[in-house]
């Protein structure tokens, strides 16, 4: 009896290539994600930011002189807590709203507002 043996063609993927692919879609997924954070991280900074100008643009709308300056009611959001503060400059009759809150990125941000009234 005679038994023939030769090469076998074999197709397929070793496990080194396998490893190399995975290791491959997981930087671009891993990077995809990262950049996707920082994008959504940067948008809802400029939203807080577009809030804390609305605050101040309307509070500013309240003032038609210097004297008595009011008190800062209570800003009701759904977002960060923001705090509104006064002043003016009788001298010139400017007046200024200065809106404070704590951004996402942790640190204290703040937008003012200027507006100078009629003599």
């Amino acid at each position: 009896m005679l038994i023939k043996t030769g090469t076998l063609n074999q197709a397929g993927d070793t496990i080194v290539e396998v490893l190399i692919a995975v290791v491959v879609v997981s930087v671009v997924l891993v990077g995809a994600y990262t950049i996707s954070n920082a994008s959504l991280r940067q948008i809802r900074m400029s939203q807080e930011r577009t809030e804390a100008q609305k605050i101040a643009v309307g509070e500013l709308e309240k003032f038609t002189k210097c004297d008595p300056i009011p008190t800062p009611p209570p800003v009701p959001t759904s977002g960060p807590n923001y705090t509104v503060t006064y002043s003016c400059a009788a001298d010139t009759n400017t007046f200024t709203t200065t809106v404070k809150w704590d951004g996402l990125n942790g640190l204290p941000q703040e937008v003012s507002m200027y507006y100078r009234g009629a003599p």
